[in-house]
């Protein structure tokens, strides 16, 4: 089955209520803004507090250089994952702006909702291995910027 069969590009819409989506956000520009521990703790918690106060929990997610890879799935009928990547962007692009050497997010984001329990096993094996596949380590269990965010429950 091909990659787009299982990710099927969505609306707006579908990201409110449960559901789970694969979502991509790029800087603007090549940089390699997401190497530094201290950064990458920075952003960690900003995505974090957003996905979980907006409903949400992330079973995948991956800080490369100049991108992020999540996995979000909403918990219940008011979860909106749209809405807490959007509101990571904001805070975060204002820590660009006073601290990015230049760096900016893109505009707006890539969003596919994953539409089967397998193609959700396969989003986040693919989120996890994208440092493997780009050479920056061997194992994705030893990359430092990738994991999950759950809800405590």
């Amino acid at each position: 089955m091909s990659q787009s069969s299982r990710w099927t590009t969505c609306s707006r819409e579908d990201c409110r209520g449960p559901g789970t989506l694969l979502v991509t956000a790029n800087l603007a520009r090549p940089a390699s803004v997401f190497r530094d521990t201290a950064t990458v703790r920075v952003f960690r918690e900003a995505l974090r507090a957003h996905i979980l106060r907006r409903g949400c929990d992330a079973p995948a997610y991956c800080f490369m250089p100049d991108h992020l890879h999540l996995v979000s799935s909403g918990l219940r009928d008011q979860s909106d994952a749209w809405l807490a990547v959007v509101d990571f962007k904001r805070e975060t692009g204002e820590w660009l702006r006073e601290n990015g050497r230049g760096a900016r997010w893109q505009s707006g984001f890539d969003v596919r909702l994953l539409c089967s329990p397998r193609s959700v096993e396969d989003a986040c094996f693919y989120v996890w291995n994208n440092p493997v596949l780009a050479g920056l380590t061997r194992a994705w269990q030893d990359y430092e910027f990738s994991g999950e965010m759950r809800e405590a429950r």
